[in-house]
């Protein structure tokens, strides 16, 4: 095109009256054209508010296009009234276009004459606008190209505007974009509305530069219309929002990859999001629960709901450190679901919380299988204690007539028999007494008993205990107790005494010559105990193992020593439950120490009530008709015999109804009641038996048990009974049994 072309396109455009302000709406600049048609100095538009020129009643009008403008970066054109410098409102079309920094405000309404006037100000403005001002023709004979482009161009692409108005071409668009940008002018040009396009540069270095062009078509002519805008680098944003959408496919691609379910709640609006794994961890679609606080307070049990918003007052007031929860949530099948809820939370500048933000774990399987385990082990105690229950009742016998044939004359060789007897019968009740204890700990049902102990006194009891037995191995045993005394401490004495034993006993059993012997300090809050031994000792790639169920040290020693590998498992485990330690240090062929340390708070000593005389027992006539309740025939032969040795007159009864009836009918001394009967247990029959007397009297029942389990003793008391003896019995226990109870009913 001719220059005179050039010029006269121009000049239709350029004497537009414009100014540039920021965001806030702040005039930043304006041209010589707002001053003429206005009358408004450039100094006395600079810094005013533009929104404070236009007439009172479109002010808001202007401030909602202002804020389209800026939220969608589109072109807008509006009709306002603008104050002149006299105070007169003018209508003006006015076009507002917009970049990150600026926006460009147009009087579309022109009146320009002068050339050199419109070039003069139009470089003034493109100086002061951050981005590059064109004019753009196209021509229905497909001509096209640069009327204008501001100098900007050579800072952004290293090109004069010389350059590009004689070959429009050397800006090469994208490849890949031309197809999308040629469209885009088409469909400009089709409609005469605004055009805007976002492509990419390819620069003269090979990179890629990103960049918006923004303008208002313009027609000239029947043939020409003249596209009037601005064009910016929009590089860094691009990156911005692609690295955006890096990290937000990153956390898309690890929600989706999870098993877990997200959730987001918002305290200051009260508003809540769930990820679609999280609904459909409750068999939901993502559209079939909406994202709202009712979604959850439908979802979880009502009996759960209290606990978890307790948690969550909690967590947010900073009374717990962290939020880990399992509650149950209703499946979409009417199913129960246990979901584990871990979660942190942001601050808000005033130091509240202002959301909190979580993640759900299905854990319903592992609470099944929990819920399995443990029916498992209340099943394997049960099974163990009926086991027991069978077991103990045929040894009560045969213990029993042991003690009865020891009474007959016997020879040598019988008596002897007998002893193998008896020592047999006893080592089997160890073992079962072990896997009892194992058994009982595993499942949760042993229970420490916590009292004041003299632990003196307790070694020098074990001392005399063992003293003989060490003697007999030809092995010296030594209690050493520290210089000062060791003061009474709160522990369970008899847990306490089991773990010695066991120490002591297994290093008796595996020292044959030198000593053995117990060391115990009290220090700074804690009990520690040493057994030491210069036994076989213990391999250093076995002693990992020993405290290990069902594990000894070597897999001969099973065959050489016996036992079952329990005693130190039984050890260890009634350590853990005292809060303390256990360990050992041991070589092989020198020796070994076995040590415990436990946490024990010093206590005022107990009181004990003044013993019986040493004649009280004669003053107890073991005389008197008694009923004795058992099934067993052989318990029943052992038993009677035992009782009448004492003095007693027996009665037998089969079953509970038979005792319950023979009770009733008769005036006995006491009752011996097995627990374990046909037709009526002993418990049932005590109650019974209980309610039929009511105030008017009390028979002395005390219970027969083969059973192990605390709770079974514990049903003894709360059936109304007065004591229990455990199978199988000894002959001079249950006689100092007997005594203490007929002496404290007669009291």
């Amino acid at each position: 095109m001719a220059a005179g072309t050039n010029e006269t396109n121009l000049f239709q455009i350029l004497p537009d009256p414009c100014i540039v302000t920021d965001h806030g709406g702040k005039v930043l600049t304006s041209n010589p054209a707002w001053t003429a048609i206005l009358g408004w100095s450039a100094d006395q538009t600079r810094g005013c508010i533009f929104s404070g020129l236009v007439h009172p009643l479109e002010r808001s009008a202007l401030e909602h296009q202002i804020a389209d403008l800026l939220r969608t970066k589109q072109p807008l054109e509006a009709r306002f009234r603008v104050q002149n410098s006299g105070g007169t409102y003018i209508p003006v079309r006015l076009k507002f276009l917009a970049d990150n920094e600026s926006i460009f405000i147009v009087g579309c309404e022109l009146n320009v004459t002068n050339i050199q006037d419109t070039h003069h100000h139009l470089e003034s403005l493109a100086s002061t606008v951050p981005g590059i001002i064109y004019q753009w023709f196209e021509r229905r004979n497909g001509e096209r190209g640069f009327y204008y482009v501001s100098p900007k161009i050579t800072e952004y692409y290293g090109l004069t505007p010389h350059e590009l108005i004689e070959d429009w071409t050397r800006i090469r668009i994208h490849p890949d974009d031309i197809a999308s940008w040629q469209r885009s002018i088409e469909e400009a040009l089709a409609s005469s509305s605004d055009w805007h396009f976002e492509g990419r540069f390819k620069m003269v270095d090979g990179n890629d530069r990103w960049w918006r062009g923004i303008s208002t078509p313009v027609r000239v002519s029947e043939s020409e219309t003249v596209f009037n805008g601005i064009i910016i680098d929009i590089t860094a944003e691009r990156d911005k929002e692609s690295a955006l959408q890096a990290v937000t496919s990153r956390f898309e691609l690890a929600v989706k990859g999870t098993n877990d379910g997200i959730w987001d709640w918002d305290l200051k609006d009260d508003t809540m999001w769930f990820s679609p794994r999280w609904k459909a961890i409750l068999g939901y679609e993502d559209y079939e629960l909406p994202n709202e606080h009712r979604t959850w307070r439908n979802a979880i049990l009502p009996e759960d709901l209290e606990d978890a918003w307790r948690l969550a007052d909690q967590f947010n007031s900073g009374q717990i450190d962290e939020y880990l929860a399992t509650h149950r949530y209703r499946h979409k099948d009417g199913t129960v679901r246990y979901l584990l809820s871990r979660a942190t939370h942001t601050f808000d500048d005033d130091g509240k919380v202002a959301r909190m933000v979580g993640a759900v774990t299905d854990i319903s399987e592992l609470v099944h299988a929990r819920e399995l385990a443990l029916e498992a082990s209340r099943a394997k105690s049960v099974f163990l204690a009926n086991m027991s229950h069978e077991i103990r009742t045929p040894m009560n016998g045969m213990l029993g007539m042991a003690q009865l044939l020891r009474t007959t004359k016997l020879s040598s060789e019988q008596l002897e028999y007998v002893e193998a007897i008896s020592a047999s019968g006893q080592s089997l009740l160890v073992v079962i007494n072990d896997i009892l204890d194992v058994s009982k700990i595993e499942a949760g049902k042993l229970v420490l008993d916590p009292s004041p102990c003299s632990i003196e006194s307790l070694l020098k009891e074990l001392g005399q205990l063992f003293r003989p037995i060490a003697l007999a191995k030809g092995v010296e045993f030594e209690v050493y107790l520290p210089i000062e005394s060791i003061p009474t401490l709160l522990v369970d004495a008899s847990r306490l005494k089991q773990v010695i034993t066991n120490l002591v006993g297994n290093s008796l059993k595996f020292t044959h010559l030198g000593n053995v012997s117990i060391a115990a300090y009290y220090r700074d809050g804690n009990l520690r105990v040493d057994v030491t031994d210069t036994g076989v000792g213990i391999s250093e790639d076995r002693q990992s193992a020993v405290f290990e169920s069902f594990t000894q040290a070597d897999l001969s020693t099973s065959r050489q020593y016996g036992g079952t590998g329990l005693g130190l498992t039984i050890c260890r485990n009634l350590i853990r439950m005292m809060d303390g330690v256990i360990g050992m240090i041991s070589e092989q062929g020198k020796g070994s120490t076995f040590w415990f340390e436990i946490p024990a708070s010093v206590c005022e000593p107990i009181v004990l009530s003044q013993p019986l005389p040493k004649t009280f027992e004669h003053q107890v006539k073991l005389h008197g008709r008694i009923l004795l309740a058992e099934d067993n025939e052989v318990n029943v032969l052992v038993a009677q015999r035992l009782l009448e040795m004492m003095g007693f007159e027996v009665d037998v009864a089969a079953d509970g109804v038979e005792a319950v009836k023979l009770v009733m009918e008769n005036n006995y001394r006491l009752v011996l009641m097995d627990l374990h009967m046909p037709n009526m247990d002993g418990a049932d029959a005590t109650r019974t038996i209980r309610e039929l007397e009511g105030d008017q009297r009390r028979t002395l029942i005390i219970a027969m048990t083969a059973a192990a389990m605390n709770e079974d003793r514990e049903n003894c008391f709360d059936a109304g009974m007065d004591g229990y003896i455990s199978k199988p019995f000894n002959a001079e226990e249950v006689r100092a049994l007997l005594i203490m109870h007929l002496a404290e009913a007669a009291l």
